[in-house]
C-alpha cells in the first residue's frame, strides 16, 4: 500500500510539471465525459494487486466525467461521501461547470484546484476501503455497477461513455454465479481446457443461459469492462493452477460476452475476450474479513490401490422409469464414480464398457439404454476422466444381462427397477468382450 501511496504523489507531481511547462496535451472540453465505476474487492483472501488505476481516474475527471466505488463482497455497496449522502467521487453539474471554466481559464490551477483533489479522494478511497462480509458476490456488484453508472449519467444530465474496471478475483462465494456451487465446482475441477472440450463448454453455455433467462445476468451493453486480479488469490484460499485460472477466465468471458459488454482499450488483455489484465501482485491485503474459502479437490471415499483395468470397480448406476435421469442426486453418482477418476485420465485406451440396459416393459427401448449409458460417460467427463477411456452400448432388455422381471408372467417394479440401470465393467474383461461380439 506504501508503494501504490508513493506513486500516486509521484504521478502527481510529474502532472504538475507537465501542466505547469505547457506540454500537456489540452483536452477538448467538448468531448463526452465518461462515467467510470470502479469495483474493488479489498478482502484479506485477495492479493494487493500492482496496477495502476491513475489514468483512468484522470481520463474519467479530465473528460469532466464522474466515478464511483464499489466495495465487493456479499453485500456489494456503492461507496458514499462522508461528508454529505452523495455518492463517493461525484461532482455535482453546479461543480463540474466551474471546473470547466476554470479548466478554459487557467488549465494549471484547474488541476491544483479540481483534477488533483478529485484524483487524491478517489485513490485514497481505494487504498482504504475495506469489505465488511465474509462472502463474495461479484455478479451482485456488477448490476449495482450498471444502476449507479445510470445514476452517474442521469445527475449529469448529458449522455456519458460508460466504464466498470474490476479489481476482484472473481472467485464467488455467493449469489447465483457461486463458485461453492456443485455445477462451478465441477467446472473449475475439469482437468483440461474447457473451451477444447464440447460436452464441458456447451455446459458453461447452459449455466450462462439459465443466467440469462432469469434476469440474472446485468445489462452491460454499451459498456466497457477492464477486468484487474482475477484468481489471484490469498490465504487461507488456496491458490489457483493455471489451468483453473484460464477455466476461470473462460466463464466469466461467457458471462461478460452474453452480458454485452464492451472490450477493453487498456494494453495487454487477453486476446479470446479483451477484458481480462494479467497483472502482478504482492503480500495480500491487510482485512480482517476473511471470505468463506473454496476448496478446489475433494478425496473420492474409495482409493484404487492399482490402475490395471480388471481391478477397477464394478458398479451399476439405477435410472428413473422411462427416463435417462438418475434415480440418486448427482452427489451421490460423482461419489460412486470418484475411484475412475485418478487411474483414468490419462489413458489414450478404452478402459471401460458402460452398458445401458431397461426394464421389459413393452420390450425395453435400445436408444433409452444408449441414453443412460451417454449419460454416465458425460459425468464421467465432467469429473476429469479422459473420454478415450470410455466406451458406451444401449442393449435395451437383455436377458442375458438383465434379471427377469416377469417372473410368473407378472411384471414386478421392483426387479425392473434393477434393469434401469447402466453397469461399468472394465473394458477387457471377459463380460465386457463378450458383450461386444454378441452386439457385434
Amino acid at each position: 500500500m506504501k508503494s501504490i501511496k508513493l506513486f500516486n504523489i509521484i504521478s502527481i507531481f510529474i502532472c504538475i510539471l507537465i501542466t505547469a511547462t505547457g506540454c500537456g496535451k489540452k483536452s477538448n472540453v467538448e468531448e463526452t465525459p465518461i462515467a467510470t465505476v470502479i469495483l474493488i474487492g479489498n478482502h484479506a483472501n485477495s492479493q494487493c494487486f500492482d496496477i495502476k488505476l491513475e489514468a483512468t481516474i484522470q481520463k474519467t475527471y479530465t473528460s469532466f466525467g464522474n466515478m464511483g466505488i464499489i466495495i465487493v463482497d456479499g453485500n456489494p455497496s456503492l461507496m458514499r461521501d462522508d461528508d454529505s449522502v452523495e455518492i463517493l467521487g461525484c461532482y455535482s453539474a453546479e461543480y463540474q461547470k466551474k471546473s470547466k471554466q476554470m479548466y478554459k481559464d487557467n488549465d494549471y490551477i484547474w488541476a491544483r484546484d479540481y483534477l488533483f483533489p478529485q484524483v487524491d479522494k478517489i485513490t485514497t478511497a481505494l487504498n482504504t476501503c475495506k469489505a465488511d462480509d465474509p462472502e463474495v458476490d461479484t455478479l451482485s456488484a456488477l448490476f449495482t455497477a450498471v444502476e449507479s453508472l445510470n445514476t452517474i449519467e442521469n445527475s449529469m444530465g448529458v449522455n456519458t461513455e460508460k466504464e466498470i474496471v474490476i479489481v476482484d478475483t472473481g472467485l464467488c462465494t455467493s449469489g447465483p454465479l457461486n463458485f461453492c456451487d456443485s455445477e462451478y465446482q465441477k467446472l473449475l475441477n475439469y482437468e483440461g481446457k474447457i473451451w477444447e472440450n464440447d460436452i464441458i463448454s456447451s455446459k458453461v453455455s447452459d449455466l450462462v443461459e439459465q443466467l440469462d433467462k432469469k434476469a440474472e445476468l446485468p445489462k452491460l451493453k454499451e459498456i466497457k469492462v477492464t477486468w484487474y486480479g482475477l484468481g489471484q488469490v490469498s490465504e487461507p484460499q488456496p491458490s489457483l493452477s493455471s489451468l483453473k485460472l484460464q477455466n476461470l477466465q473462460y466463464i466469466w468471458g461467457e458471462v461478460l460476452t452474453k452480458a454485452g459488454c464492451l472490450q477493453s482499450t487498456e494494453a495487454n488483455v487477453d486476446e479470446r475476450y479483451g477484458i481480462f489484465v494479467p497483472t502482478s501482485a504482492f503480500g495480500g491485503i491487510e482485512c480482517e474479513q476473511y471470505v468463506t474459502p473454496i476448496q478446489w479437490e475433494r478425496e473420492p471415499k474409495r482409493k484404487l490401490e492399482t490402475t490395471k483395468a480388471l481391478e477397477l470397480p464394478l458398479q451399476k448406476i439405477i435410472f428413473r422409469s422411462n427416463k435417462d435421469e438418475y434415480l440418486q442426486p448427482e452427489e451421490e453418482i460423482e461419489d460412486i464414480l470418484y475411484p475412475y477418476i485418478s487411474p483414468l485420465q490419462d489413458c489414450s485406451d478404452k478402459m471401460l464398457l458402460l452398458v445401458g440396459t431397461t426394464s421389459s416393459w413393452r420390450g425395453g427401448s435400445q436408444k433409452l439404454s444408449e441414453d443412460r449409458a451417454k449419460r454416465v460417460k458425460k459425468t464421467m467427463i465432467m469429473l476429469g476422466i479422459s473420454e478415450d477411456c470410455i466406451c458406451t452400448i444401449g442393449l435395451g432388455y437383455n436377458p442375458n444381462i438383465c434379471q427377469n422381471d416377469s417372473p410368473d408372467g407378472q411384471f414386478e417394479e421392483s426387479i425392473a427397477q434393477e434393469n434401469r440401470a447402466v453397469l461399468i465393467l472394465p473394458y477387457d474383461s471377459p463380460e465386457a468382450q463378450e458383450l461386444l461380439r454378441n452386439i457385434g
